[in-house]
């Protein structure tokens, strides 16, 4: 990735997703050109932290993705037990 981002930053984009929108979950495409690299150290801090967990798999022909959920610890995290 390269990038260098801060936890704040990280946990920011994740709080927005969880909280402020109230998804369930996020899906992280797995075609290479359409990933983005902030998405993708926002997922990878999350789940670093325990914040996040990986959810069942989309496996395709010829798309795979996979679904990340906040886990018990990130829900408390952010105030969403």
């Amino acid at each position: 990735m390269g990038e260098k981002y801060t936890d704040q930053e990280l946990e920011d984009v994740l709080r927005r997703a969880f909280v402020d929108k109230g998804f369930k979950s996020v899906l992280y495409d797995g075609y290479v050109a359409t990933q983005k690299p902030f998405v993708a150290a926002a997922i990878q801090h999350g789940l670093d932290k325990d914040l996040l967990c990986e959810g069942s798999p989309i496996e395709e022909e010829q798309y795979t993705a996979q679904i990340f959920i906040l886990t018990e610890e990130g829900k408390g995290y952010f105030g969403l037990s």
